[in-house]
Formats: C-alpha cells, sequence, structure tokens
C-alpha cells in the first residue's frame, strides 16, 4: 500500500471547474482523482521530503557574518565545535563575508544563541538564527525576469500613453534588451571565440535569435552557434593559462552591506545544494585540467561527439561558467550552461548555419518596416500573458517566439496593400547573388533600399486588431502558413504528410508554419489540437475587444485601456494554460469538435469538404465512434435516433461491412453507397434512381441531422492508462510466450470483443483496446462509475475553419460524480483516436 503523503496547508488550491493547482510542484490538473495521483506521485514526494529536509536544516542552522576576509572554513568549524558537533559549512565564495553553520542537532543552536558574545581570531562576528524563508523548488527552466517586465509593473507606464500605438512603442522600451547587456554578451562571445579557437583552429563562435534579431528580451537566453566548417582537427593541450577564474572588483563591507549579506545568505536555503555541487564541480576541474582530451580528426566524429568536446572545453577552459549540460536528444543538439559573471544563460549548437540566415531575414524585415517591432513584441507579450506561447517548464505543446513572429510576418503579407513583400520576391530582387546553405536556399536581397517601401500607411493599433481578426478566423486544420509566396497553401499541395515516412516532407500539426528556408520543417510541429484551438479562440476574442472603445481611446475616468486590457492574464474563470480541451455549456453537456483533415482523408485538390463528400464521411464518422466507443472503450450503447430505438450501436459498428469499405472512395461527385439498409439491417440492390434521390436526401438532410446514442461506461477506464501501456510494452518485449502466462487477452486471433475484424481498426486503437481490459480485469472488485450519458454526433462546416465533428456529452446518470473526469478524458482521447481511426478507414479503402 502507498505511504500517504502529508499534505501541507495552503499547497493544494482548488480552481474553477473543478480543477486544482499544486502549489508545491506548479501542476495543475483537471480533477480531484487526477490530484490524488498526482500527490502519491514521486514529484511530490520529492518535493515534499526536500522542503521537509530543509526546513530542518534551517532549525540547525545560524547565520555567521563580519568575520574577517579570508577566514577559512575549518577555523569556522573548530570555533563552532566547542558547542557542539558541525555537520557542514557553507561559505559564500563570492564575497567571502559571511557562511551558514549546520549543526548536529537543534541543542546545539540553542547553544550557540546563547552566548552572549562570539570572537573569531579577535574580531567580533554577527551569529544569528538563520532566517525561514518560503519552500520554493523552482524547476531548471524557471528563472528571475530582470526588469520592470511584469504587468504590474508595466500597467502605470502604459496608461500614461496617449494612444495604443505609444503604448506599444513604451512596451518595446521597456522590455527590449539594453545596450550594457547587448555589451555584455559582446564581450561573452569574444571570450568564448577566444577560447574556442585554441581547440577548434578556425572556428566561428556567432550569436543569432533573440539576442540578434532586433527582438530580445532583458534577461533572455543567448543562442551560439560554434562553426566548425573551416576547422578540421581538435587539438587537445594543456591549459594551465585558460582555467583560471575572472577577477572581480573588491567591495567594502559596511554595516549596510553585512545587512544585504545576510538577505543573501538566507537564500542558500533554495541554493545549498547548488553551491555544493559548484563546490564540487570547480575541484574536479582543477585536477583534471591538465589531462584534457588529445587531438582527433572531426571529419568521422559524430554529433554526439562534439557535443561532448564542447562540453569538455566549457566545462575545464572558459572562465565563469557551470551549469553545463549537454542535450542531445533536441531536434538540434545543444549544450546548455551559465555564465556566472554575466548570468546569462547559453545555448550552443554545432554548425547550425541556417539559423543565422534565420535571425538575418528576421533583422532584414525590421529594417524594412518599422512597425514590426512594436507588433513582434505586443503580440509576443500578449501570448505569454494568455499562456499561449513559451512552454516554460521545456517541452510542451504551445508555441514558440519564432512560430509568433512568423505569423505576424505571414499577416503583414497578406494586408492590402501589403506590408512585407514576399520572400520570393526578396530572392529575385538579390539578383544573381544566391546563398545556398546546408543544400537550402536562404538567398534574399540583404540591401532594403533595393525593396521598394510598402503603400500600406496604417497605425500599429489597426495592424494589431487585423492580427487577431485574421487568426481568429484563420483555418489552420486545412492550411500551411507560408512566407515564400506571401499567401497560404493547402496542406494536399504538399508531398508527404502523416503516415509519408520521407525526410522530405513537410510534417502537419494542429498549426502547421511552414520555416522559410528548411521549407520542410514545421516550427510549430509541437503545437497540438487543443493549444491551436484556444489560440484562435484567443485571437477572436482579442479582435472583439479591439472594436470596443475602451481598446481605441484612453479612458478619462483611469480605466484599464488599450493594449493593457488585452494583455490581462486569464482569471480562474477562464481556460487553463493549455487551454480547455473541452467547452462545457451551462446546462452541463460537453463539447469536443474534431477538425476534419484533407491530408488524413487523402483528399487531394481540396482545402474543404465538398457537399458530395459530407455523407460519406458523416457516415465514416459514425462507424469510427461506433468502433472506438463499443471495441476500445467497451461501452455498452444504444442508438435513441436515425434508426429504430435500442438498435445497439455493436451492431452499427458492424454494419460497414467489408464490401461498403471498398466503396468508401473519396472520389469527386461519386454516389454514395452507404446507408443503403433498410430499418431492419437487410440489404437490397440500390439502382440509379435510388443512388440520385439518397445522394439528394443525404446532402440535404444528414450533414445537418444529429446522430445520439445511449451509452453506459463499464469501469474508470481512464484512470491508470498510461501505467497499463508501459506494462504492456515491457511485456512484448518478453514475446508470445511471456503475453501467454497472463492468460491471454480478449484481443487475439485478429478478432476484438464483440466480433468485429481488426482489419478495419489500426494497430494504435488495438493496443488502446487491451488497456481498457487489462484496466477493467485490474478493477473488476472496484466500485463501478454508474455513469451513463447520451452521445450526439454533428457534422458541421464553415468558411474559415473548414468542417469538422460536434460531438456533445449530457450525463443522464452520474451517481458518483465521475462524468466530469470521464469526459476530461475523452477531450484528450477521442480526437487523436477519430482522426487515427479516419485516417485507417479511408487508406484502407483506397489499398481495396
Amino acid at each position: 500500500m502507498d505511504e500517504a503523503v502529508p499534505v501541507k496547508h495552503g499547497d493544494v488550491q482548488t480552481l474553477a471547474q473543478g480543477r486544482f493547482f499544486c502549489a508545491l510542484c506548479h501542476v495543475e490538473v483537471p480533477n480531484k482523482s487526477t490530484l490524488d495521483e498526482h500527490i502519491k506521485g514521486k514529484k511530490h514526494k520529492h518535493r515534499s521530503q526536500l522542503r521537509s529536509s530543509r526546513f530542518e536544516q534551517e532549525e540547525r542552522s545560524v547565520f555567521v557574518g563580519g568575520f574577517k576576509k579570508g577566514v577559512m572554513e575549518e577555523q569556522l568549524t573548530n570555533y563552532f565545535q566547542s558547542f557542539g558537533p558541525v555537520d557542514a559549512v557553507i561559505m559564500d565564495k563570492d564575497k567571502g563575508a559571511y557562511a551558514i553553520v549546520r549543526l548536529a542537532d537543534v541543542e546545539s543552536v540553542r547553544r550557540v544563541l546563547a552566548a552572549g558574545e562570539h570572537r573569531l581570531d579577535g574580531k567580533h562576528v554577527s551569529v544569528k538564527p538563520r532566517e525561514h524563508k518560503d519552500f520554493h523548488c523552482q524547476s531548471n527552466s524557471q528563472r528571475p525576469v530582470i526588469g520592470p517586465t511584469s504587468l504590474e509593473h508595466l500597467r502605470p507606464l502604459l496608461m500614461q500613453q496617449e494612444s495604443v500605438d505609444e503604448q506599444m512603442v513604451k512596451l518595446v522600451e521597456v522590455l527590449e534588451l539594453q545596450e550594457s547587456e547587448k555589451h555584455l554578451r559582446c564581450l561573452l562571445v569574444c571570450l568564448l571565440q577566444e577560447v574556442f579557437c585554441e581547440f577548434f583552429p578556425g572556428c566561428v563562435v556567432s550569436a543569432f535569435g533573440s539576442s540578434m534579431n532586433g527582438f530580445g528580451l532583458r534577461g533572455c537566453d543567448m543562442d551560439l552557434l560554434l562553426d566548425l566548417d573551416a576547422c578540421s582537427s581538435f587539438q587537445g593541450r594543456k591549459t594551465e593559462t585558460l582555467g583560471k577564474p575572472m577577477k572581480k572588483k573588491e567591495k567594502l563591507t559596511s554595516p549596510e552591506d553585512l545587512e544585504e549579506t545576510e538577505r543573501e545568505g538566507s537564500k542558500c536555503d533554495e541554493g545549498e545544494d547548488d553551491v555544493v555541487e559548484t563546490m564540487d564541480e570547480e575541484t574536479e576541474d582543477s585536477r583534471s585540467v591538465d589531462s584534457l582530451l588529445s587531438d582527433m580528426e572531426l571529419a568521422g566524429a559524430s554529433p554526439a561527439e562534439l557535443l561532448e568536446l564542447v562540453v569538455t572545453v566549457l566545462r575545464k577552459c572558459v572562465p565563469g561558467v557551470h551549469n553545463v549540460q549537454a542535450v542531445p536528444s533536441a531536434r538540434l543538439p545543444v549544450v546548455k550552461f551559465t555564465h556566472r559573471e554575466s548570468c546569462v544563460r547559453c545555448d550552443i549548437s554545432v554548425n547550425n548555419r541556417l539559423a543565422l540566415h534565420n535571425t538575418k531575414f528576421l533583422h532584414f524585415c525590421t529594417d524594412l518596416d518599422e512597425r514590426i517591432r512594436p507588433l513582434v513584441y505586443a503580440i509576443r507579450y500578449w501570448a505569454k500573458q494568455k499562456q499561449l506561447a513559451g512552454n516554460p517548464f521545456g517541452g510542451g505543446p504551445l508555441l514558440n517566439n519564432y512560430a509568433l513572429t512568423l505569423l505576424l510576418l505571414h499577416f503583414l503579407q497578406r494586408t492590402d496593400p501589403p506590408v512585407l513583400p514576399s520572400l520570393q520576391r526578396l530572392r529575385n530582387l538579390a539578383g544573381k547573388e544566391q546563398c545556398i546553405v546546408d543544400g537550402y536556399n536562404c538567398t534574399f536581397v540583404a540591401d532594403t533600399t533595393k525593396v521598394e517601401r510598402s503603400k500600406n500607411t496604417d497605425d500599429l493599433r489597426t495592424l494589431l486588431s487585423g492580427f487577431f481578426k485574421f487568426y481568429g478566423d484563420f483555418d489552420f486544420t486545412n492550411m500551411v502558413i507560408s512566407l515564400e509566396d506571401g499567401t497560404a497553401l493547402p496542406r494536399t499541395s504538399f508531398r508527404g504528410g502523416i503516415g509519408d515516412a520521407s525526410h522530405l516532407s513537410l510534417r502537419f500539426s494542429a498549426i502547421t508554419i511552414q520555416d522559410p528556408f528548411e521549407t520542410f520543417h514545421n516550427v510549430a510541429g509541437n503545437v497540438n489540437e487543443r493549444a491551436a484551438r484556444r489560440f484562435r479562440q484567443e485571437c477572436d476574442a482579442a479582435a472583439k475587444y479591439c472594436r470596443s472603445l475602451q481598446f481605441q481611446r484612453k479612458s478619462a475616468k483611469g480605466k484599464t485601456w488599450g493594449v493593457t486590457r488585452l494583455f490581462t492574464a486569464p482569471s480562474e474563470n477562464e481556460a487553463s494554460p493549455l487551454g480547455s480541451p473541452a467547452d462545457t455549456s451551462t446546462d452541463g453537456d460537453t463539447v469536443i469538435e474534431v477538425p476534419i483533415k484533407a491530408e488524413t482523408l487523402h483528399i487531394k485538390g481540396e482545402t474543404g469538404m465538398a457537399w458530395d463528400l459530407r455523407p460519406r464521411l458523416f457516415s465514416m464518422l459514425r462507424h469510427g465512434l461506433c468502433e472506438i466507443f463499443t471495441h476500445v472503450l467497451h461501452c455498452e450503447c444504444q442508438i435513441t435516433s436515425l434508426g429504430e430505438e435500442g438498435k445497439s450501436l455493436q451492431h452499427e459498428a458492424s454494419s460497414v461491412t467489408g464490401e461498403e469499405q471498398k466503396s468508401i472512395r473519396f472520389e469527386p461527385h461519386e454516389v454514395p453507397e452507404t446507408c443503403a439498409e433498410t430499418t431492419s439491417g437487410t440489404k437490397r440492390k440500390q439502382t440509379e434512381n435510388d443512388r440520385k434521390n439518397q445522394a439528394k436526401r443525404l446532402r440535404t438532410d444528414i450533414s445537418n441531422s444529429a446522430t445520439e446514442w445511449y451509452c453506459t461506461v463499464p469501469g474508470a477506464i481512464w484512470l491508470g492508462r498510461r501505467k497499463i501501456k508501459r506494462q504492456l510494452k515491457g511485456k512484448s518485449i518478453g514475446g508470445p510466450a511471456k503475453e501467454a502466462q497472463d492468460g491471454g487477452s480478449m484481443v487475439e486471433e485478429g478478432k476484438l470483443a464483440g466480433g468485429s475484424s481488426s482489419s478495419y481498426i489500426p494497430e494504435s486503437l488495438q493496443e488502446e483496446a487491451r488497456i481498457t481490459e487489462r484496466l477493467l480485469v485490474e478493477n473488476r472488485s472496484a466500485v463501478r462509475p454508474r455513469l451513463t450519458f447520451v452521445l450526439s454526433l454533428k457534422l458541421s462546416n464553415d468558411e474559415h475553419t473548414g468542417s469538422k465533428a460536434v460531438m456533445c456529452f449530457k450525463p443522464v446518470v452520474d451517481e458518483n460524480n465521475h462524468a466530469q473526469d470521464f469526459f476530461h478524458f475523452l477531450s484528450y482521447f477521442l480526437p487523436l483516436q477519430l482522426d487515427k481511426m479516419l485516417g485507417h478507414v479511408s487508406q484502407s479503402a483506397i489499398n481495396k
């Protein structure tokens, strides 16, 4: 039985719509059951134990300050051992003005504090109880923001301006990198260039990204490129002169400084482990500084070997560098590190030359039109405040800043008249000058005077409002954003896509943005359907606000106006950071929308869904839902409309036979052959008139009608699916014999529960069916949820967003209050599985 984890008061906060927030782990969960699982998990247990350990260490520690500079740890240890055993002494290595002394027990601390006066080497020292601080366990990606970049600091500055345009210009002044920061980063690049040239003769270290493209924020990371194109070998050597720390200016210690050092000393409750780790790194580096790697040729070196060389040089030879960490699993492998003196976090990659040209292109665009920088800063800050971009905890489903910038540039190409020319136009202006990097065409004119100035005279307020209107109506499902021709392209015009194994295929996602130069890279490939839907919803809401007088005019009564209100973060009553995956109406119904992707259905040359295809598509959607709910989730379902009352869903699922599957071909103007059965389930041969009449009836009725099912959930099939999936994967490694030891499965010999052939269900759904079966077997003794709901299906079409399946879930019986948990699970599970099911059925029909 799992050990109970104590939950401190204030750790868990209750949010709207039954959600919870764990303040200890900075995690938001959708429901109580998920919260219980999180509290029992390793992350919460570890942080809870770490907090208890830190508190216990604080009780056994004292703050010591005011001693002579140069006092060693041994002297402090020898002095305080007269009061009791000393566990550790943590010195301030930068200033040498204070220390934290941790004793073995609380009683020893009491004796230290009871002593009237403490003198060390004839000098009075200050000894105080260690100050208790609130526990904050930040992730590695979290870091303090330099400067007044929070909305609380920005609000009074923005409210003082007279127009929206002035607010956006002021925003740039506050957020942009200061000249001192730019100079410091240039010095750091020079330092790295000097050190790396010692080992990689002819190499070049360059900065790119936000630090160089004109969109940098105060305290932002610095992206670096180590270009080894002109370097053929790595030269290992002794480094007696390179590993020395940079000298610092000496600072006097005044009584005021002593109070400041005491406050800094209290930070050791969070950074104590980091201090010890840094000391260990420095000791290790000093021992091995004379034994660097030997010479080697770089021609045959793998990316992992190159990263290891970079890590070695950074750790042992670059002054002031710490927290060096290689990330070889990233799309572009990097080495992360922090420069201590400048407090700049850096990511250095090897031979990533395309990034330099992306940076030059963005900077070129800012030179073309001065309105671009204020627009980029405003949109990035808006997206950050609305939690639509940034992925603060590492990899995630949100947009990155580069993708947001490309979204803006694409919009500026689509205005009337255009603010920016197409990339193809800029290539033509370059003339015979060509720039080919790693096989990609990075050519564009470098001289801005050769580009005709835009005739667009819209102010910043109008362009910002237009951006939100443009993407609030944009069809992300079927269109690809491309800067090449200055227009959006249908996904069906690209070779490859889903299921294509070619490395030259543009991989589609919920939002697909083609990189300007690396044309087969989707810079928004990480964005999922929920994040894309919420981005479009927030754009639509922002567009509506921008039409109001509250946005356009300064308030005479001092109320929030302009972009200040636009930047207001979502409240508890609004969606979570990733967006609510399913909309909940006022009457308790849950609505899940699934966009229909043309490439999934293998429709070529179509950007939307033609009326001739809608009846066929609706039949496929019904069939897909039948398979998912009966054979994958094992729900007991009955149709309540579009058929005889009481007709089982299992029969409906099996009614689409193999012969009918062959007829589900998406060819324009072909007459549908599905839904030809009578109410008793028997079939008759159709005449030509029957087909014409049926096609006409379906075009006018079926896409605007709804199919409803009455479903009962067999158990808590939404809990523990990931765990079971890991177990099944582990057993599959053991082979069939190991699988047989578990008593087999209901999914075997090509048959699924209910008798449906597995040939019409993709392998991923067969795996989900096995997971459901295992959950039902393991939880057979548990209390049944007693959850029954009505599911209705409609097919809608919008000229902007394209066709989508709209599913409404209405709880009928919910004795144990599990409806919200189950529907939340469906909002994540159903869109992905239904998309796979549609693609599988369509591909099977094409193959046949």
